[in-house]
């Protein structure tokens, strides 16, 4: 089998990360993966996935931009094309009427949108949380949450040097976030929460709310216990040091820290995005933008954390159970099949050097696709 993973995004967040995870267990699975994506992903991807770079930062809708998706991806001969999140998506969905008989069209909606209509003419739908999943009309439909593969469950010795790389010393309750720096976060409900809550916070990222983010804790009197750490790329080593996890967003698909969070043993306190209820259970979510919510969630669960770290064992248990990247790789494979085998008949082979393997045209893809030699659109 041949999938082309497209990613239309070229920063570094949940869904970049997704994207290469992915690309990454599906090889290792015997499948063929081209991953079309943005130059930053070169030095990301393994030897084993052939990455053919492409311009991203036009616009969705620019003739420019479409030609050149059409033509790099009319390079390959693909069973599906699998593409993430919005614009990714968005601009398949516009190109693929010129491919007549091309492949298969699977998308991964990676979070609550205004609108899902470009989700809506794909051959399914991958939904990250079964809220973005009750977002999308389409039957053929499935919800594959995000995994990692768990390490070693951390020791005494991880805990003190987390802890020493933070400045804070043991006994003093310290809660963590880790995330983007952005309004989405809602770190400044976070900060406001922390106002008469008796614990340190370590703040671990870095974006455009940075500055705002700190005037605020100067101003409400807390940042005498609010850390920034700054982007880390040591995030797994950090989290052992914790005492508890806060996730304050506003809108969220199903984020791979909490999944992190989860398989280190940290107990999760949340705002009610994604799936985090049904999850977690009411105990541990609170409303979106409610300061004084989270607060008083807050000092409750600080006065009892033993306890509360043994309500969650299950918790733990099922994240490194079922929130892995090996589970997420074997559903997405298992889908590819489903949507194959509603195909009378495969239009093409998929290996080059296979003397069966049908001639571009006849396969449907564009004319003179081959001929224009896109090596990814860097024009």
């Amino acid at each position: 089998m041949r999938v082309i993973q497209f990613v239309a995004t070229a920063g570094y967040g949940g869904l970049e990360r997704h994207f290469v995870d992915l690309c990454t267990a599906l090889s290792g699975r015997g499948i063929e993966v081209i991953a079309v994506a943005d130059q930053a992903f070169a030095d990301r991807l393994p030897q084993a996935v052939r990455h053919v770079p492409i311009r991203v930062d036009g616009p969705r809708h620019s003739p420019l931009s479409l030609a050149r998706v059409a033509r790099t991806i009319g390079q390959y001969e693909a069973d599906i094309i699998h593409t993430h999140a919005t614009k990714a998506t968005s601009m398949f969905r516009t190109v693929r009427p010129f491919f007549l008989r091309g492949p298969l069209h699977v998308a991964t909606v990676h979070g609550m949108k205004r609108s899902v209509n470009a989700y809506e003419s794909a051959d399914a739908v991958i939904c990250v949380s079964q809220r973005v999943s009750r977002t999308i009309r389409r039957a053929a439909k499935r919800v594959i949450y995000n995994g990692i593969e768990p390490n070693g469950l951390p020791t005494d010795a991880d805990r003190a040097s987390a802890r020493l790389a933070l400045g804070v010393p043991e006994g003093r309750p310290l809660l963590m976030t880790v995330g983007r720096l952005a309004s989405v976060k809602g770190l400044d409900v976070l900060i406001e929460a922390m106002v008469n809550v008796e614990a340190t916070l370590a703040i671990v990222g870095d974006g455009p709310e940075l500055r705002c983010l700190q005037e605020q804790a100067a101003r409400l009197g807390v940042d005498d216990r609010v850390i920034f750490t700054g982007f880390r790329d040591d995030v797994p080593c950090l989290l052992p040091g914790a005492d508890l996890a806060v996730i304050s967003s506003r809108r969220e698909g199903f984020p791979y820290v909490l999944v992190e969070m989860l398989q280190n043993r940290l107990p999760v306190l949340t705002t009610d995005v994604g799936d985090m209820r049904e999850l977690l259970g009411d105990a541990m979510v609170v409303p979106t933008q409610d300061p004084a919510a989270l607060r008083e969630r807050l000092q409750r669960a600080l006065e009892d954390l033993s306890g509360l770290k043994e309500k969650f064992a299950p918790h733990f248990d099922r994240a490194r159970r079922e929130f892995t990247c090996t589970q997420m790789a074997e559903q997405t494979l298992e889908l590819y099949e489903q949507v194959l085998a509603k195909r009378p008949h495969r239009l093409y082979q998929t290996r080059e050097d296979d003397p069966t393997r049908r001639d571009r045209r006849s396969a449907g893809y564009p004319l003179g696709s081959a001929a224009a030699g896109a090596s990814g659109g860097s024009s």
